[in-house]
Order: structure tokens, then sequence, then C-alpha cells
């Protein structure tokens, strides 16, 4: 099975916003699949000029740390992409290498932060609430858990978190193979 991706999915936003430095929350996003966290991305371009850098995190829909990309990206790319901003490696709140695992039928939120208005983010109009902004640059790090002073906003990012397989093949399936290969 491939990875299945949740949050606001929406690659077809067609304003932009710079945001600097400007940290961004989601509303609640429901995962229907367990497995481990394998990215955190989101739908961004470089406005062409000096590249920026944007840092994504994960928490419970409480406000608690999950984990944050391991380090600061940098956009550099001009045309819209998931893959100008992926984060695939994680660390917890201290910055140690963390795997975190995600639950079916748990909620999640999205965080993310630039330091720089030459990163520029798709987003469409939604309803007061569906983010919440903070002036303030987390680029470095998110604080754990998320903590106060965030204010409603009324705009929808594409932004998700992907969830991968569980396991791999199962002990019956390995043997069967590798007795096929001695033959």
């Amino acid at each position: 099975m491939a990875t299945e991706y949740f949050g606001d999915l929406n690659e077809s936003y067609i304003s932009e916003r710079a945001l600097s430095p400007y940290s961004m929350v989601t509303k609640n996003y429901s995962c229907t699949k367990n497995g481990p966290l394998v990215n955190l991305s989101c739908w961004c371009k470089s406005n062409g000029g000096t590249p920026g850098h944007l840092r994504m995190a994960l928490y419970a829909s409480d406000g608690a740390f999950i984990c944050q990309g391991s380090g600061e990206i940098t956009v550099s790319a001009t045309s819209f992409a998931w893959a100008n901003a992926t984060h695939t490696e994680f660390v917890d709140s201290v910055g140690s290498s963390c795997s975190p695992t995600l639950s079916s039928g748990t909620e999640y939120k999205i965080a993310w932060s630039s330091d720089s208005t030459d990163v520029y983010f798709a987003y469409s109009s939604g309803s007061n609430g569906d983010t919440n902004y903070k002036d303030a640059d987390y680029t470095s790090g998110f604080p754990s858990p998320i903590g106060s002073g965030w204010s409603p906003y009324t705009q929808l990012y594409a932004v998700r978190f992907g969830v991968g397989d569980t396991s791999g093949l199962s002990i019956p399936v390995a043997q069967a193979i590798y007795r096929r290969r001695r033959i």
C-alpha cells in the first residue's frame, strides 16, 4: 500500500500569500490510517527572489507537540509543488530524531512557519478559525505545547501529512519468496 495523505490536499488554490515572519496552524484534520508519519508538506513556491525558509510541525488536536521537520527547508523553486517543502525526517521537541506513529480516528493540527516574504503559499477563502496565525518565526523550532497567542484566520492553505504502511512482508510471504529464489 502507498502513503495516504490527510489535511487540505487542494492543489487548485490560485491565491498566493507571502507570510513573514508568520506561523500558521490549521484546524484539526482526521487521520483514517494507522501507521508511521512519513512526511509533512505544503503547496508553496518562491517568488524568485532570495530563497526563504520553511519548517513544519505536527500537533495533537489539543495542541500537544508530536514532532517537527528535522530542520528548515530552503524554498527556491518558482512553481507550486508539494516537493518544494516536504519534511521526511522528524525530531521531537528537544531535537532528537523520532518516528511518530499516527492513529486512525485521531485528529491532528499541521503547523508551518516561514522566515521570508519570498515564500508564497497557495490558499483559498475559508471560515474564521480554519487556520490561526501568530507573528512569530518558528523555523528554528516550534514550541511544545503549541501555546497561546494564536489569532483566528479565515483562509484555507494546502498543507498535508502522509501516513505510511505499518509493516512490510509477512513472514510466510518472505519465506515463500526466499524458497523460490533458492530453486
